[in-house]
């Protein structure tokens, strides 16, 4: 029997070409490329793989699963060929097969990987539009499991909000019955209605909530315009009188006036309750609370021909000190800035500052990139609360009321018979939008009365309130320019996180950002040509109604509609995740979708984006706040100087 011999290799060469025949079964042994008959043998995520995603739910409501999608570009980017694991010629793997097993023996498979502390990420997986809009149509519905799809932002950032609206002045609410809360509880049978009673008024409570909170944010602009106007004004008010009391102009009366202006300027001036007649409105029972002050016999503020004043009596001396405590006491019942915004405003502070910090071990997550995006925008809310909790004029006329001292009038019924008053007075608070015009009209109603000189002409003093008062187009410039740093910084750090999340560019969550600022600039245009105008024509009227129906559209459905949209899941979609100059031109070679996730470009973006915006938006309502509570300080203690003050150096002759 012949044994087997190796045969001998006559010369190097043989043995190079030896090495190099069998050179692709080693690399492919070594790993473990070979005896493949399915692509899940190599990769078992691809297992059991079916073109339909795992959801109950069908794709156009909610059951797209972007994971699902991107297994299926895997899949149809990989063969086997003679056993051999290779890439199909139109592979959507950004590399090679190499480097996806090594990202898979690394746990940092394409599909659904997570941020793992290494910055370097995954290979990306990139699809052509028509190809995503085709395996993977509709959206994702947000799922309770992901906090940061919706807990996150929904728990982080809305529900904050909702403590701040609820300090912000408003005229109405939804009726809930009476009866809700005076049902009976003496018998056994009233207690088992109580489970129905109290969750018919949480729900209604929730909804009132609800919808104040979406009214705030959708009109922000005019909110804060009218608010950073009143604070203007009053400004300017309290330095006009510190000068007139160092000079020993005006007299004690217009001194009182003014000062009530300043704090019961929010009320309707002309508004009445049902059933009484105009000498009940707010600016005659002010007028009132001030005539006995008067040194002359009339609304003048200046001798006639050597007329001397009328002495001041004991009892005069006695309303003048009433008339201080009546003051003090109005300005006093007032909410504290620390109570209603700035306490609130450190707990939120403190929340984003924990998310944000929580958030950068999570670099990398598309959805916790917009949730921070979507908190940094919902900051404009904060902003109207401080805007409102700093202005002197209280959000309660009750205060008036007590003052003055006159019962109220019946109780009014309710708008369309669902929505009735906030404070049952016989007063009506502006809304926040109007309350900046409502201070206007107080001021031109003292003007109105009291700017008559007695010899004709005008009176000098008067003269210089309405000067003081009046509004020029670069005052205009600095109010517009403050209000809309307010919107325009949250809003602006909230659209470049999204912008330059991966896919970078111009997207769905980006665009509401945009649109939402242009809307909100839209509003404050108009509210500044309302406020000016003096136009009776009703073309004007109906041209501005319907430009202001137009952007306030356009605000309810960013804000109200991206918010929902954000929180639900719905920008989760092939088209979304399209920059916008490739909105319908979708075969272009630039209409291309990212899959995967954890790439090194999403983790670069977010370490660059996350930190710098998030800190940013933190920082700057913080310096909003403080600077709220300053301005806030300084006005009441110059308007209690100028209540100690209201006799010294006055008019008496």
């Amino acid at each position: 029997m012949r044994s087997a011999v190796m045969p001998s290799l006559k010369s190097p060469f043989h043995l190079a070409a030896l090495l190099l025949a069998f050179l692709p079964t080693l690399i492919s042994a070594a790993n473990g490329q070979t005896n493949y008959t399915l692509v899940s043998d190599a990769f078992s995520q691809l297992a059991n793989l079916k073109l339909d995603p795992p959801s109950k739910l069908k794709p156009r409501y909610g059951g797209r699963d972007p994971e699902h999608c991107c297994l299926l570009a895997v899949n149809s980017s990989l063969e086997v060929v003679n056993g051999s694991l290779e890439q199909s010629p139109n592979s959507f793997i950004q590399g090679s097969l190499d480097q996806l097993i090594a990202a898979n023996q690394s746990g940092q498979f394409p599909c659904g990987a997570s941020y793992n502390g290494d910055r370097s990420g995954t290979i990306e997986v990139v699809v052509p539009y028509t190809w995503c809009n085709a395996k993977c149509s509709g959206w994702q519905k947000s799922h309770s499991s992901k906090l940061n799809q919706w807990v996150g932002p929904f728990v982080g950032f809305i529900i904050p909000a909702v403590v701040f609206c609820l300090a912000i002045p408003r005229r109405r609410k939804l009726r809930i019955n009476s009866w809700l809360f005076h049902a009976p509880m003496d018998r056994l049978s009233n207690l088992f209605k109580v489970p129905f009673i109290a969750t018919t008024a949480a729900i209604l409570v929730t909804i009132d909530t609800v919808v104040w909170l979406s009214i705030c944010f959708a009109l922000a602009g005019p909110m804060l315009l009218s608010g950073i106007y009143e604070a203007f004004i009053d400004s300017r008010i309290l330095s006009y009188l510190y000068e007139k009391c160092e000079n020993g102009n005006l007299t004690v009366d217009m001194r009182a006036r003014i000062l009530y202006l300043v704090l019961a300027g929010n009320l309707d001036l002309e508004t009445v309750p049902q059933g009484e007649t105009p000498d009940s409105a707010a600016w005659n029972h002010v007028q009132g609370l001030t005539n006995g002050l008067q040194i002359y016999p009339d609304t003048r503020q200046h001798p006639l021909n050597g007329e001397k004043a009328f002495n001041i009596t004991v009892n005069q001396q006695d309303l003048i000190e009433t008339t201080k405590t009546r003051l003090r006491t109005m300005l006093a019942c007032q909410y504290s800035f620390g109570s209603t915004v700035g306490a609130p405003v450190v707990f939120f502070a403190g929340a984003f500052i924990y998310t944000l910090v929580d958030t950068l071990s999570h670099l990398g997550d598309n959805d916790t990139s917009h949730a921070l995006a979507f908190g940094m925008w919902w900051m404009v809310i904060p902003h109207i609360s401080i805007v409102s909790g700093f202005l002197l004029a209280g959000n309660n006329p009750n205060t008036l009321e007590g003052v003055v001292g006159r019962r109220g009038g019946p109780r009014e019924q309710a708008l369309f018979g669902i929505f009735e008053l906030v404070y049952e007075s016989r007063y009506r608070p502006a809304w926040m939008w109007f309350r900046g015009r409502s201070k206007r009209d107080w001021t031109e109603r003292v003007l109105s009365t009291y700017i008559q000189a007695p010899m004709g002409g005008n009176d000098p003093d008067m003269e210089l309130f309405k000067k003081r008062t009046k509004f020029t187009m670069s005052d205009w410039a600095t109010v517009g320019s403050i209000v809309y740093a307010l919107i325009l910084i949250p809003d602006l750090l909230a659209f470049l996180t999204s912008y330059n999340t991966p896919r970078i560019g111009l997207g769905c969550r980006s665009l509401t950002f945009l649109v939402y600022a242009i809307c909100q600039l839209w509003l404050m245009l108009l509210w500044i040509w309302k406020f000016n105008s003096r136009s009776k024509k009703p073309s004007w009227r109906y041209l501005w109604n319907a430009l202001t129906i137009l952007g306030g559209l356009g605000a309810v459905f960013t804000a109200i509609g991206g918010t929902m949209m954000q929180i639900m899941g719905v920008y989760r979609n092939c088209y979304c995740d399209l920059p916008i100059q490739y909105w319908g031109n979708e075969r272009d070679p630039g209409a291309w979708v990212t899959l995967s996730t954890n790439t090194k470009l999403d983790i670069e973006k977010a370490a660059t984006y996350w930190k710098g915006s998030g800190g940013g938006a933190i920082a700057f309502l913080g310096l909003i706040c403080y600077s709220g509570w300053w301005y806030q300080r300084r006005l009441k203690g110059v308007f209690g100087d100028m209540v100690g003050k209201i006799d010294v150096n006055a008019r008496l002759s």
